[in-house]
């Protein structure tokens, strides 16, 4: 299975969001393990983006309506723009700057729309670590571990074979 996704965030308290993407296998229809990536795209001072192991359990897949957990691990990366970002694709994939580590924990309410669609809505925190805080890529936003961290709401589609 695979789902695409959109992030809502803040760093600094500039609300922003994160294209996200990634693909998994479904193991007895109820534990998924997968990679994937995400990268910025609303942030106007700062560029991230991380590729990321996660691991879901959703307890009762059938149902309409239901629920299930997460958790995902991550590395990440962050520079500052020189220049403000002018549209959603601009500096899009030049994020190679300062590493971050991270552990994200999410509850996730699951829609089945068709027999091989899910609606996903989620909600999760980020607790960001490692980040090298005096890293020059970083200089102008002055970023920290803390402002990486927080809460994080998700919207996305699964697509697959369950």
């Amino acid at each position: 299975m695979w789902s695409p996704g959109l992030t809502l965030n803040s760093i600094q308290k500039n609300i922003g969001s994160v294209l996200d993407i990634y693909w998994g296998g479904v193991i007895n229809r109820t534990i998924i393990l997968g990679i994937g990536g995400a990268a910025n795209l609303s942030h106007t001072v700062t560029n991230f983006g991380y590729l990321q192991l996660l691991a879901q359990y959703v307890p009762e897949p059938d149902k309409l309506l239901h629920y299930g957990g997460e958790v995902v691990l991550g590395l990440g990366s962050v520079k500052d723009y020189e220049h403000p970002k002018t549209n959603l694709f601009d500096n899009f994939l030049n994020i190679s700057g300062a590493a971050f580590y991270f552990v994200e924990p999410r509850l996730n309410g699951e829609l089945n729309i068709t027999k091989s669609a899910k609606l996903v809505l989620g909600l999760g925190y980020t607790f960001a670590f490692g980040l090298d805080e005096q890293n020059k890529n970083i200089v102008i936003s002055k970023l920290t571990n803390k402002d990486l961290s927080g809460v994080r709401v998700l919207i996305g589609v699964k697509l697959g074979k369950y």
